[in-house]
């Protein structure tokens, strides 16, 4: 499996009140559904901007054999991602993704390098794009990836 690593460059939002509560609660039922699904690797929501353009912040945890959760570095996250008993980990992040209220988003990591991927810790953002959306909307065309889909509707 590959992972493509993008930069994230000058975002530096604060984080107030009112939001800590709304990402208390995604927490929390992230929370409920990791206990449903029990991946390897749990994903913490630990900021959310509701302003233009809506961000959206994560880090990554690996479940330790206490139970408890323990952030992880990128080298250690494409571990985890490429064992055989990862698919749960894998819907979890997909879930994310699909779940992530946002029309249309960036996914955005730090850059690292193979040697810097073994020290940083993994997190990624979703920003969320208004002008992606509308450029995606308007020049969609469903015959591009139909022969790569089981289904007949676009995506």
């Amino acid at each position: 499996a590959s992972v493509i690593l993008g930069v994230i460059i000058g975002l530096g939002y604060s984080r107030g009140p009112s939001k800590i509560s709304s990402v208390e609660k995604d927490n929390a039922k992230m929370a409920d559904k990791n206990q449903q699904t029990s991946g390897l690797i749990e994903y913490e929501l630990v900021l959310r901007t509701e302003g233009a353009p809506k961000i959206l912040r994560y880090i990554a945890k690996e479940k330790q054999s206490d139970g408890s959760y323990q952030n992880i570095t990128v080298h250690r996250w494409i571990s985890l991602l490429t064992q055989a008993d990862a698919e749960n980990s894998i819907s979890q992040f997909n879930d994310i993704l699909v779940n992530a209220s946002m029309k249309a988003f960036f996914f955005e990591t730090k850059g690292v390098s193979f040697s810097s991927s073994k020290s940083a810790l993994f997190e990624f953002v979703l920003v969320e794009s208004s002008y992606l959306f509308s450029f995606a909307d308007a020049n969609q065309d469903a015959s591009d990836f139909g022969d790569k889909l089981k289904c007949g509707n676009p995506v």
